[in-house]
């Protein structure tokens, strides 16, 4: 660009040949200044909005970021007024989700009637629970530790206590072992039972315990102590899932043929007037043992025992089936929930030298 060039650039020459100014070469300027001057107040506007959007999500978070909650249920101070006023509360203030754990820790009653753990009263309530929760759009979550006590289950050194302090998540398939836990079946001569062959089921993990505080009762072992039983029958299948059929001490003995209960509990509790049952082998001359149920009628139904037999007949191997039915107002339990089957089954074994 020549000096001749610099001089005219951004004049327009008229006719007469006089120079005159280009009004759109300011243009150029006048942008650059409005950049400078708006760029800024830009800038400061968006961060704010970022910073908006921000405190909004603290103030208002979306339901994926609101948090789940322990929902302990106290020793069965457990009423259906009282599980509808706390997940509304919960959900009313913002809380996502709840994890329910029923726990005793000697909780004085505040209630009419506490609801004992597992019972179909319970159940019932449960129930309510988590139809209400998910009608309010609530993560549900159950907490259980059946077996962790004397097994180990997820516990972890006292060396590594601190740790369960970090939030962590870890999936774990059920029916398997995890963990560093070995399982195995056991039958009761004492060898290894046979894939999908009931036996004891045994356990090896260096956070077993021993025996049960202020009591001599210890846990079965094998091999020197390295596995120990808390007395479940299972079996484990050919994918190494493991199953478990009832409580060995529970288990009825009829002609030399292993029954669980638990099976035929199942099926009574199927019929729509049953509340709660037990099954368990009563004494027989012939067989050792026989089957006998007792069950429990629901509030304001009656049980007919003739057509509660042809309702479990079709559903029981012949050999399952009980050979007396039996009604009562109620059936034993303790506080925690379990069905205290030997105090229904030492009414028919006194006077006896064995229980089998």
């Amino acid at each position: 660009m020549t000096d001749s060039s610099l001089e005219n650039h951004g004049h327009l020459f008229g006719g007469d040949g006089a120079r005159r100014p280009l009004a759109r070469s300011r243009l150029p300027l006048f942008a650059a200044v409005s950049i400078l001057l708006f760029s800024y107040p830009l800038a400061e506007l968006r961060a704010q909005q970022e910073d908006d959007a921000l405190i909004r999500g603290f103030s208002n978070p979306p339901e994926s970021a609101w948090p789940r909650v322990w929902w302990h249920w106290m020793n069965g101070n457990i009423t259906k007024e009282g599980i509808k006023l706390d997940l509304e509360w919960m959900h009313r203030v913002g809380i996502g989700g709840f994890q329910n754990f029923d726990a005793s820790l000697s909780t004085p009653q505040v209630v009419d009637k506490r609801l004992v753990y597992m019972t179909p009263e319970w159940k019932d309530a449960f129930k309510y629970a988590v139809t209400l929760g998910d009608q309010l759009g609530m993560e549900e979550a159950i907490a259980s530790s059946p077996g962790w006590s004397e097994t180990g289950g997820p516990w972890v050194p006292a060396s590594q206590g601190m740790k369960k302090y970090v939030w962590s998540e870890t999936p774990v398939e059920g029916g398997k072992p995890y963990g560093g836990i070995e399982m195995k079946i056991v039958k009761d001569d004492g060898t290894d039972a046979a894939t999908t062959e009931p036996g004891e089921l045994f356990v090896r993990t260096g956070l077993a315990m021993d025996g049960y505080h202020r009591t001599d009762e210890k846990l079965t072992e094998l091999a020197g102590a390295e596995w120990k039983s808390v007395g479940d029958v299972a079996y484990l299948d050919e994918d190494g899932y493991v199953y478990i059929c009832d409580r060995k001490k529970d288990m009825i003995i009829s002609g030399g043929v292993n029954i669980y209960p638990a099976e035929i509990e199942a099926v009574l509790y199927a019929h729509r007037q049953v509340l709660d049952a037990a099954v368990f082998g009563i004494p027989d001359d012939e067989w050792g043992e026989r089957v006998h149920a007792i069950v429990q009628a629901k509030v304001g139904e009656t049980i007919d025992l003739d057509e509660l037999r042809a309702f479990a007949e079709p559903r029981l191997a012949n050999y399952k089936r009980p050979r007396e039915y039996e009604l009562r107002d109620e059936l034993p339990r303790t506080d925690s929930g379990k069905l205290l089957k030997r105090v229904l089954r030492d009414e028919y074994w006194q006077g006896r030298s064995s229980a089998v």
